[in-house]
């Protein structure tokens, strides 16, 4: 499940990285339902699985997936393994909504000039 509805459903494919409480990621949902903001959110990300990020995202019925130095103790294998899911998802921009992270080469290479860090 993603924020892509019936109306955002032909807009620009966005990951959302979290690590804390969520609410710049709540004021990009909060934007994009009231229709100011033409985006689908197809996944959100937290280094941190008990995040308010990834309650809200729950909340809204969003994908999200927890990734972190505890599910791939290989730094090269967290930036291999979110970088497959990402293009998976399609995803055309990354936003860094409070996600306390560095993110490694593949990510940040694919992604050159795609990445907003709020």
């Amino acid at each position: 499940m993603s924020s892509c509805g019936k109306k955002q459903e032909r807009g620009l494919r966005v990951a959302v990285m979290a690590s804390h409480g969520g609410s710049n990621m709540q004021a990009i949902l909060d934007t994009v339902e009231s229709g100011q903001l033409d985006i689908c959110i197809q996944i959100v990300i937290s280094n941190n699985s008990a995040s308010g990020a990834m309650r809200r995202a729950s909340r809204h019925g969003l994908k999200r997936i927890h990734m972190s130095g505890t599910t791939h103790p290989n730094p090269d294998e967290l930036d291999r393994a979110m970088l497959d899911l990402l293009e998976h998802e399609g995803v055309e921009l990354v936003v860094m909504a409070g996600y306390m992270k560095r993110l490694g080469p593949g990510v940040l290479g694919h992604f050159r000039g795609r990445i907003i860090n709020v």
